[in-house]
């Protein structure tokens, strides 16, 4: 799972308004449709954030994709009127979720958005996943 979160997304509606950031919003939706496969489910996840599903997805592949979705998105300017061109990041967090684990999408969502928090601390526009987990499980994951 990948959580992405439009970089100073706030400030873009504060400063050109909610047309505009409407304009970003479905920017970084097309970005994120030309990154990921056939198989992945992308969704709107509330305000500027959106989340990724990436299924059968081995350790290493998932920073890939965000490494790819994070650089796409940083090199597509998003024009916003005819003589306006934003220039958008986004800050990118993953979690692992092992088949057999049983781990309700509640405690998945939350290990996502803690890097998601990791990524936007450590200067934005940057990508933290969580370490593949280990094979130990919690009590809420039973």
């Amino acid at each position: 799972l990948l959580m992405l979160d439009i970089d100073h997304f706030k400030r873009v509606n504060d400063t050109y308004g909610h047309m505009a950031g409407d304009i970003v919003l479905q920017s970084i939706a097309r970005t994120l449709s030309r990154c990921v496969r056939p198989m992945d489910t992308l969704s709107r996840y509330g305000g500027e954030e959106f989340a990724v599903v990436l299924p059968a997805c081995h350790a290493g592949f998932g920073r890939v994709v965000a490494e790819r979705i994070r650089r796409a998105v940083e090199r597509t300017p998003v024009r916003i009127s005819p003589t306006v061109e934003l220039n958008v990041t986004v800050s990118i967090g993953g979690a692992f979720a092992l088949q057999w684990i049983r781990s309700t999408t509640l405690l998945w969502t939350e290990r996502a958005d803690s890097q998601l928090y990791k990524a936007k601390v450590a200067g934005r526009n940057r990508v933290s996943i969580e370490e593949q987990p280990d094979s130990t499980v919690t009590a809420e994951e039973k």
